[in-house]
C-alpha cells in the first residue's frame, strides 16, 4: 500500500458492506459489471443518507460501534459523508477491488464516492 494512502475496503471505518456477492443473491438476473454498480450506488445512498458506518460482516459489536461514532462525533461532523469529505480530503486511497475488468473496462468502486466527498 502506498505510504500515506487510507485503507478503505473492509473490515475499515469506510468498507462497502455491499458486496458484488449479497447484490446477486437480491438480484440474480443482472451481470457482475451491474452488480458492482449496484453495491456502489448502495453505498452512496447509505453514505449519504444514513450516516453508513460499516464493518466487515454487516454488523459490529455496541462496543466497536461506539468507539466509531467517537471518531466522527469527535471532529463535529454530523454525518459519515461529512466526516468523509474532511478526513479523506488530499489523500490517496485504496481498495482491493480491481481498477479494469478483463476487457480494460473501468470497474465501478465505492472509494469512487469517497473521493468525490473528498473533492467537495
Amino acid at each position: 500500500m502506498p505510504e500515506g494512502a487510507v485503507y478503505v475496503g473492509r473490515p475499515s471505518l469506510w468498507g462497502n458492506p455491499w458486496s458484488i456477492k449479497d447484490v446477486g443473491q437480491v438480484w440474480p438476473e443482472i451481470d457482475r459489471a451491474e452488480r458492482a454498480a449496484a453495491a456502489v450506488r448502495l453505498y452512496r445512498r447509505e453514505l449519504e443518507h444514513w450516516g453508513l458506518m460499516s464493518d466487515y460482516g454487516y454488523m459490529v459489536s455496541d462496543e466497536r460501534w461506539d468507539a466509531k461514532s467517537r471518531v466522527v462525533s469527535a471532529t463535529g461532523a454530523k454525518s459519515m459523508a461529512e466526516y468523509a469529505a474532511v478526513a479523506l480530503r488530499g489523500r490517496d486511497l485504496a481498495c482491493w477491488c480491481p481498477l479494469v475488468d478483463a476487457n480494460g473496462n473501468p470497474v465501478p468502486c465505492h472509494a469512487d464516492v469517497l473521493l468525490e466527498l473528498a473533492r467537495g
